[in-house]
């Protein structure tokens, strides 16, 4: 059955890109406390920077010698010990036996002796410097099998989900938002660009997010609160069917973005945490290499996505206002801002992904929304979602040429080509629509009229 579109592991968004070793002033530049959140949980690391500056110069040389990036070590390092290689009793840091064999993970890089000593019979993994060597053999041992630092990572480092939870997209993501936090700090404060001021009070919210500029929306939205009504399948891209929850807003490349009410800036690439049900960095800018998302929590708990961002001119925790500057717009398969939305869906951090523009609208100090014509269609409440369904009926078309429509509103575009005589797709109810026809709505999240089509397992209704 379908259900809402979930965006792939972090590990398979991996792109190569070029190992940079930034100079030593990178790592023992860093200072106050790590805000990244923990692989397993949603609270912060929390532990000093001067955990892993101290060791910036065994980092570099280790991660140097086999074309490693240091920051990448380092961040693991964060990640496997809170960057620590001894205990107060000055016994080196080893974890539990985990079931994975090898003996036990000892060190800053959490590495097995018993596994791994044979990369280098030289070093003793009990030093800093020899633990960090036989886990730069390691990780250049996965890039050399794999392709990518990232796969390499997985495939011989973290192998599966350990005893604390954490699995290998949740590492990998953590440690992509270690790598941008350490970045970052070590660049001067972004600051607003003195060019481009606050727009005026506005009463739309792609007005306000855009500055004033007109904005043309492609794909409108797919799945609403309770249920699945708005769903429908669309070619991404224009050669991928795939369901897509949000709006694309056509704008040109590095269009002024803006915060359409007050909140906290909760991503920033992959740095941050978006907490409403996926990570951050997703939303790549791929057509500039920019950071991607834009993340808001805003004060109404509305949850906001400006993907595809070439840069943001905020940083994660930062307190914005409404029509605050905080960014500017990239791209993917084209110039544009993927604009979602959020809301909270009750107790445990679950969430429904919304309509953005009326949801905005009602964030938005609860401006009234545009005239019913230029809104999707009015919600069926009694509607459920078809991932509700364990069950559905084989549909038949009886003629050629039967449409397949999206679900947002009568006249909506077809998904796909029309039927041909005796081609069947699978349904799980019928529906009213607004045009007063009955519809099929179907597990792949499209829209048919019942007419010019026979079922075996359901009556037709015309």
């Amino acid at each position: 059955m379908p259900r809402i579109k979930t965006k792939p592991d972090p590990v398979d968004q991996e792109k190569p890109r070029p190992v940079t070793t930034p100079t030593k002033s990178v790592l023992s530049r860093l200072t106050g406390n790590v805000r990244t959140i923990r692989a397993n949980s949603n609270e912060p690391y929390g532990i000093p920077w001067s955990n892993v500056s101290r060791y910036a110069a065994e980092f570099e040389r280790n991660a140097a010698r086999e074309g490693i990036d240091p920051l990448i070590m380092a961040g693991m390092a964060v990640i496997e010990s809170d960057s620590m290689q001894f205990r107060e009793d000055d016994s080196v840091v080893c974890a539990p036996l985990d079931g994975w064999g090898g003996g036990h993970a000892c060190g800053i890089m959490q590495v097995k002796n018993d596994l791994h000593a044979w990369r280098d019979p030289s070093v003793d993994y009990r030093t800093v410097d020899g633990n960090m060597r036989l886990a730069a053999l390691i990780l250049a041992d996965g890039v050399r099998t794999t392709g990518g630092i990232y796969k390499g990572i997985v495939s011989l480092y973290f192998t599966g989900e350990d005893p604390n939870g954490t699995t290998q997209g949740g590492y990998i993501q953590a440690l992509r938002s270690l790598v941008a936090e350490m970045r970052n700090q070590t660049q001067p404060e972004p600051k607003p660009d003195p060019d481009h001021k606050p727009p005026p009070v506005l009463r739309e919210p792609l007005e306000v997010i855009f500055g004033g500029r007109r904005v043309d929306v492609e794909y409108g939205f797919l799945a609403d609160v309770g249920l699945n009504y708005y769903s429908y399948i669309v070619g991404h891209g224009g050669t991928r069917p795939t369901q897509h929850t949000g709006d694309d807003c056509l704008v040109p490349d590095e269009t002024p973005l803006y915060a359409p009410a007050d909140g906290i800036v909760r991503c920033v690439g992959w740095e941050g945490n978006v907490l409403w049900g996926q990570g951050c960095g997703y939303f790549q800018d791929t057509m500039g290499g920019g950071i991607g998302n834009i993340s808001l929590k805003l004060d109404s708990d509305r949850g906001v996505v400006l993907g595809h961002s070439s840069r943001a001119v905020v940083s994660v925790g930062q307190r914005v206002k409404a029509g605050q500057h905080v960014g500017f717009s990239g791209g993917m398969n084209g110039p544009h801002t993927h604009l979602e939305v959020a809301v909270p869906k009750g107790p445990g951090g679950s969430y429904w992904l919304v309509d953005p523009q009326p949801e905005l609208r009602r964030a938005m100090k609860g401006q009234d929304p545009l005239p019913p014509e230029k809104l999707y269609a009015e919600r069926l409440d009694w509607v459920p979602m078809p991932s509700e369904f364990d069950v559905s009926a084989t549909v038949y078309a009886v003629k050629g040429g039967v449409p397949v429509l999206q679900r947002a509103y009568a006249d909506a575009e077809e998904v796909r080509a029309p039927l041909e005589e005796g081609e069947d797709f699978e349904a799980v109810y019928q529906v009213l629509g607004s045009d007063e026809r009955i519809y099929w709505i179907t597990t792949r999240g499209s829209r048919v009229p019942v007419i010019g089509t026979r079922s075996d397992d359901w009556p037709v209704e015309e």
